[in-house]
C-alpha cells in the first residue's frame, strides 16, 4: 500500500513503465509545466495515485515528493550528485518516514560497472569537499574502457 517514485534516464523506460502503469504519476522531460505539477499535486494528494514515473534529469531536481518513502532507480546516470538529487525528492520538509532507495540492477552487466565507477567518483567527490587526498590515475571513461574490455575477455573464456 505504500507509494513509490521510479527514475528513469531513457526516455523508452519511462513510456514503457507509463503503458504497464496507465494510472502512475509523471514527470518527464517533455511535459509542460502544467502537466508537471498536477502530476506532483496527484502524487502527493491522492492515496490511490501510488506510482511516481520520473525522467532521472526532469525529475530530480526542484521537486517534493514525500508522498513517498521509496525510491527505486531503473537505470543509473552518470553521477553519484544526480541519485543523492532524485533519492532527496523524498528526503524534504514534511518527509514522515525513513526513506529508502532502491537501485535495480543485473549482476555481470554493465550496471556492476556503472555502478563502480559511480562510487569512485563519490569517493573523488568526498575528498575534495573533505579535503584529503585521492590518488587516481587516468579518467573515469577509461576505467569504464578497461572493466569493458576485461569482461569481453573473461566471457570469451
Amino acid at each position: 500500500e505504500e507509494k513509490l517514485i521510479v527514475f528513469a534516464s531513457h526516455v523508452e523506460a519511462q513510456e514503457t513503465l507509463l503503458k504497464a502503469f496507465p494510472g502512475a504519476a509523471h514527470l518527464m522531460g517533455a511535459d509542460s509545466a502544467q502537466v508537471r505539477d498536477s502530476n506532483i499535486r496527484r502524487f502527493q494528494t491522492d492515496p490511490k495515485c501510488r506510482l511516481f514515473v520520473g525522467s532521472l534529469a526532469a525529475g530530480g531536481i526542484g521537486i517534493t515528493l514525500t508522498a513517498a518513502s521509496n525510491v527505486a532507480f531503473l537505470e543509473l546516470g552518470w553521477t553519484p550528485a544526480e541519485h543523492d538529487q532524485a533519492e532527496d525528492r523524498c528526503h524534504r520538509m514534511g518527509q514522515k518516514g525513513s526513506v529508502t532507495a532502491w537501485y535495480l540492477m543485473a549482476d555481470g552487466t554493465i550496471d556492476d560497472d556503472s555502478h563502480a565507477i559511480i562510487e569512485s567518483k563519490r569517493s573523488v567527490v568526498t575528498s575534495v569537499t573533505d579535503g584529503v587526498a585521492v590518488n587516481r590515475e587516468g579518467s573515469i571513461l577509461s576505467e569504464l574502457e578497461a572493466r569493458l574490455v576485461a569482461r569481453g575477455k573473461e566471457r570469451a573464456r
